[in-house]
């Protein structure tokens, strides 16, 4: 009955008001924001934040709360309902533990203090990977205990792997810090002399294969996907952390005073009102540090010393030092103070447990729930909600960009359901792997871009903006919202013509992490500056299944794109079996082939026009070569292109009427009508051929590295990414600049393509964009 009640009480405490208060800034928009992409890109392994990959921290905290999304809705309750839960587990383990110390009476007790301690209930309102982390440990350290004092071999055996599953989701929590918490196993093992009893097991070899395989796991796909990520992992989360002060995490000597002494006094209160006084008792009973290490000293005690100072004295030594880093070892520290109350309780406690200890638990538990609703309904400028409520009728309708100066809003991207960009002005950010871009470089963008930027700043960075504005001459509306934001509207720039934007890619993929990355990379783009849309050139869109294919390897990746208003295009390939076209169009027309198995798209006033074919019916008799020469012919763009699956020369090789290969047919075709470049996606690495006749032939980079043997054409320039390539044009009446990035937006070759004098003087009289079309 003592443990139901104890699991109805932990329960009541975790869960009250849990989701009145909106998402603060920074730790809980830090991580709810990358959590709703993994829902919407389907990509369980790299979190996104703006459409960026987002690898500060491994992936429990982020699991945990797509979990409460999943069960509770994509709200505040949702966003916090995995870190209730982790809170009660850790008071259950600390209950479990403190039980096979001592007793039923010590275990309750242990739970309770844990649960109503300040600082591990503050903890539970807010997310952060320190709750799960201080789950993981605890559980960690209560199975090792298990392990060594089990009545029988077997169970024993049991405790140690679970030992090692333990340690492995802790790293997955918080990465090495797992391994500070750990640290008083060896520790222990040396004190009590059990190292080679304990180690020279078959299980123990078992629980470290179960530990190295889980803890590495995701450290392993994430170096796999994202080039660079290991190193910065490496610094991110040790070298930088522990041995440099480049985070700027309270660096110095006095810093383990100021911090964590605080947090271990004030944050165990109301117990420690009996663990202060009694502390010293107990030191003195046991004859210091001394006889605490000495063996004959009753196992429990040297356990949780070990527990509790070890770990302290690295966090104390490290460089990167914050008040959360000390949750995991409350844990100990309850289950000492649950002890201290009970063996060296004061006098007033004897005899009075029901009347006084009980009703002053009860009405404490109350007050810390009302301090959680008052809390949240305490204004303050760290709530993303009351900032996005404030701002949201101050939106323009049409397309903008929200961009957040020099402070952190990654809420505002949970609430509103877009892109939330943070530029800085500072000389010298705060590191991450993609690091914020630049105040200027922002700016910079305005007299191009299309659509509305939206600048959210506080109130001591708003003179600084609105000057830099007017200095560029930018129209826009200032206003102030709530707790002293200023946001600022700017205008879209005047309309350019003779602009048009394509992306080339090779094609659909399987909808994991590469083209998921490549999905945000061209985001990226486009809110730089427009696309008129995405050609893709495998040929393969119509061998997936709309149900099931489509929806994880197209719409998620590419969902922002596709939101913005972004068309894709699509072509047929040579390896398109019978019923695929009308298996893949019969949901409607998403890529924009609306049952035509080739067509052309004019794009920008006829400056360019872009012929799509299909490849598998490009033989003898084809109709489809008699109206490419017909469509060329009459057209009057500026630019012509032709996009296609296969390579010329590697189509049937059957003979027409007049007698030559179709490869060497459509070579003519396209030389006599002046195309000026030719796309393909052909299943190779990213290839620009040096031009031939005037043409300028591309592959779209399908695959992320070549093969042997695949770029022996000396006439190749090929440029290799171990991720997936797209390819950027950008017309004018003037020319053609092309980009080739990878998902990490890294440039992988770069270059232009004049337009020739006899074109770039033929008028442009009509007047469409992307809607004139032929199909025969």
């Amino acid at each position: 009955m003592r443990w139901v009640m104890l699991g109805g009480f932990l329960i009541v405490l975790a869960f009250s008001f849990q989701g009145s208060r909106g998402i603060w800034e920074p730790d809980e928009g830090y991580y709810a924001e990358p959590a709703k992409s993994m829902i919407s890109t389907g990509d369980w392994i790299v979190p996104q934040n703006n459409l960026r990959p987002f690898i500060e921290k491994p992936p429990i905290v982020f699991w945990g709360i797509v979990a409460g999304i999943k069960f509770l809705g994509c709200n505040e309750w949702g966003v916090r309902f995995a870190n209730a839960v982790w809170f009660i587990l850790t008071a259950l383990t600390v209950a479990g533990l403190a039980k096979s110390f001592w007793d039923d009476k010590t275990a309750i007790l242990s739970a309770v203090v844990y649960s109503t301690s300040l600082f591990p209930y503050a903890a539970s309102n807010i997310v952060t990977p320190d709750t799960p982390l201080a789950f993981w440990g605890t559980a960690t350290l209560a199975c090792f205990w298990k392990s060594l004092h089990a009545s029988d071999r077997r169970r024993s055996a049991i405790w140690t792997i679970l030992m090692g599953a333990a340690l492995g989701f802790g790293v997955l929590s918080k990465g090495p810090a797992m391994l500070v918490i750990s640290l008083p196993i060896p520790i222990y093992l040396l004190f009590t002399r059990k190292i080679r009893e304990f180690c020279l097991t078959p299980d123990f070899f078992i629980s470290i294969l179960l530990f190295l395989g889980i803890g590495s796991s995701w450290y392993i796909a994430i170096a796999s996907n994202i080039p660079g990520a290991f190193s910065y992992m490496w610094d991110n989360q040790i070298s930088g952390r522990f041995l440099s002060e480049k985070y700027s995490r309270n660096p110095g000597p006095l810093a383990p005073f100021y911090v964590y002494l605080p947090t271990i006094l004030l944050g165990t209160l109301p117990w420690s009102a009996v663990w202060y006084p009694q502390a010293s008792g107990m030191w003195r009973e046991h004859g210091g540090l001394r006889g605490i290490l000495n063996r004959q000293m009753r196992e429990p005690n040297l356990f949780l010393f070990t527990w509790l100072a070890f770990p302290f004295m690295v966090f104390c030594i490290s460089s990167s030092r914050l008040p959360l880093y000390l949750l995991p070892l409350f844990a100990p520290l309850s289950i000492i103070t649950a002890r201290c109350w009970l063996v060296w309780r004061p006098t007033w406690f004897e005899g009075h447990r029901l009347r006084v200890v009980i009703p002053a638990v009860i009405c404490w538990s109350f007050l810390i729930i009302g301090l959680r609703e008052a809390v949240a309904l305490f204004p303050t400028g760290k709530d993303s909600r009351a900032i996005w409520r404030s701002m949201e009728g101050r939106l323009p309708r049409s397309r903008h960009e929200i961009v957040v100066v020099n402070h952190h809003r990654h809420g505002l991207g949970f609430y509103s359901d877009e892109n939330v960009e943070r530029v800085t002005s500072s000389t010298h950010p705060y590191p991450t792997f993609y690091m914020p871009d630049r105040l200027e470089e922002e700016i910079h963008e305005l007299p191009t871009c299309s659509h509305y930027h939206v600048f959210l700043t506080k109130d001591k960075d708003a003179d600084m903006l609105r000057s830099t504005l007017r200095d560029r001459k930018a129209d826009f509306e200032e206003s102030e919202i709530v707790e002293k934001y200023h946001l600022f509207v700017v205008s879209p720039a005047p309309a350019e013509d003779w602009v048009v934007r394509l992306a080339v890619l090779g094609g659909l993929g399987d909808g994991e992490s590469e083209e998921v990355l490549i999905g945000s990379a061209l985001n990226q783009v486009d809110e730089t500056r427009p696309l008129d849309g995405i050609l893709l050139l495998d040929g393969q869109q119509a061998g997936h299944d709309w149900k099931t294919d489509i929806p994880k390897d197209f719409l998620k990746p590419y969902d922002a794109l596709i939101r913005n208003g972004v068309e894709f295009f699509s072509v047929l390939g040579a390896s398109q079996k019978g019923g695929m076209l009308e298996r893949f169009e019969l949901p409607g027309p998403v890529l924009n082939m609306t049952g035509r198995k080739y067509y052309s798209e004019v794009f920008g006033d006829d400056l360019v026009e872009c012929y799509f074919l299909d490849s598998s019916d490009l033989g003898s008799g084809s109709s489809q070569v008699k109206w490419l020469k017909q469509s060329l012919r009459s057209s009057k763009a500026r630019w012509k292109i032709v996009a296609m699956q296969a390579q010329l020369d590697t189509l049937p090789q059957t003979e027409q009427a007049d007698g030559l290969p179709i490869s060497k047919t459509l070579e003519v075709i396209l030389i006599k009508n002046k195309v000026r470049l030719v796309l393909i996606g052909d299943g190779k690495p990213y290839q620009r051929l040096k031009p031939k006749n005037g043409i300028t032939c591309f592959n779209s980079g399908s695959l992320e590295e070549s093969e042997a043997g695949q770029l022996t054409d000396p006439a190749t320039i090929a440029m290799e990414s171990p991720l997936k390539v797209s390819l950027i044009l950008q017309f004018n009446d003037e020319g053609c600049q092309f980009k080739a990035i990878d998902g990490l937006e890294r440039t992988i070759d770069e270059g232009a393509i004049p337009i020739p004098v006899d074109l770039a003087l033929l008028p442009a009289d009509s007047n469409n964009r992307g809607e004139n079309s032929t199909v025969y």
